[in-house]
């Protein structure tokens, strides 16, 4: 996230010379890694789930069980975890939103430019 972050530096400074306040600086970068985290396991439940349960299936059949004997987390279960990572991406950016939210514009312009 951090990472990011510093990749953003420009952008970020260009949010705060047009007005906005740290506050919504910082909330800037934690709805963008909330919602990258967001596409990323939704992406991965559902190919995790696709693929697995073929996976398990083809495993099944080739030792002799047979097919049809992977299930899948019941949706439940796989919305929670969307919600935990989710939830674990956009606190991993707090650190990196108060530092930027912290920082004086005349600071952060020697280091983009």
């Amino acid at each position: 996230m951090g990472t990011g972050v510093r990749d953003r530096a420009r952008d970020l400074l260009a949010l705060r010379a047009v007005g906005l306040t740290p506050r919504q600086i910082g909330a800037v970068v934690v709805t963008a890694a909330a919602l990258t985290a967001l596409a990323a396991a939704l992406l991965g439940t559902a190919l995790g789930a696709a693929l697995g349960h073929r996976l398990v299936d083809a495993e099944a059949a080739a030792t002799g069980l047979g097919a049809g004997v992977a299930r899948l987390p019941g949706p439940a279960l796989l919305g929670a975890l969307v919600l935990a990572v989710t939830a674990t991406g956009a606190l991993a950016a707090l650190p990196p939103a108060v530092r930027t939210a912290r920082r004086r514009l005349a600071d952060s312009a020697g280091e983009t430019f």
